[in-house]
């Protein structure tokens, strides 16, 4: 499917650190779109004239987003409805154009695999003999001697992060990441070393880059809003 919006498309906005929901109404002319006045938990915001919204929706095919410019709010009879202009093209995100925040959150690590124990597989079948069954709702039991390492990370996007660690994690690794969105649920993502430095300032003494396999786009659209979120409370901050 592609990005071209419909009525009743459903729509999701950041207002600040507010998670909004709207649909569109009408589709007057081209760039131009009336939609439900946004709702935080089921009550209307009253957003100013000229607010710059930022506005995602869903499909099978994947993550879509643009910018919108909020003209005038009104009613139609019971209904609050507002007038927005389009601002930037209709993008879907694709992996390499993930947005990367930088942002220390407590991470925890495992390591399933070392290089040497693919032995030419992909990564996708060294999952599968691991036996994994974690997206079955199951955690994967630790195994005898095995650790659990305590990390942060530097910074994080939808396809992956940076962590700074005191273990030489080598490059072709696969670990099962474990980390938390800022008093959010818990997240579960495996990661494919790609790169890993090693720092003579204090702290620390590796950086690791992850990328993100076998996700959950649930989990990845979660991560994503968090994103959006933290960028938004900063662009907040920087009106003050």
């Amino acid at each position: 499917m592609n990005g071209e919006l419909g009525l009743g498309e459903r729509l999701e906005i950041m207002v600040g650190e507010k998670r909004c929901v709207s649909d569109i109404q009408e589709l007057p002319k081209e760039g131009i779109l009336i939609l439900s006045a946004p709702t935080h938990r089921g009550v209307p915001l009253a957003l100013p004239e000229g607010e710059m919204l930022h506005v995602t929706f869903y499909r099978a095919g994947g993550m879509f987003s643009f910018m919108a410019r909020l003209r005038r709010r009104f009613k139609e009879g019971t209904l609050s409805l507002v007038e927005v202009e389009l601002c930037s093209p209709i993008s879907k995100y694709q992996r390499r154009e993930f947005v990367r925040l930088e942002t220390v959150l407590p991470l925890s690590v495992r390591l399933l695999a070392t290089p040497e124990q693919f032995a030419g597989r992909t990564v996708e079948e060294m999952l599968r003999r691991i036996c994994d069954r974690r997206y079955e709702g199951i955690p994967r039991p630790l195994r005898p001697g095995e650790r659990i390492y305590a990390c942060h990370t530097i910074d994080l996007s939808g396809g992956g992060a940076r962590f700074a660690a005191e273990e030489n994690f080598e490059k072709g690794a696969l670990l099962e990441c474990t980390f938390s969105l800022k008093g959010r649920e818990s997240l579960t993502a495996d990661g494919h070393v790609v790169r890993v430095e090693e720092q003579e300032s204090e702290g620390p003494r590796y950086r690791v880059s992850v990328r993100f396999v076998n996700m959950e786009e649930r989990l990845r659209r979660n991560i994503i809003k968090y994103i959006f979120g933290e960028q938004s409370k900063e662009r907040q901050k920087t009106r003050m």
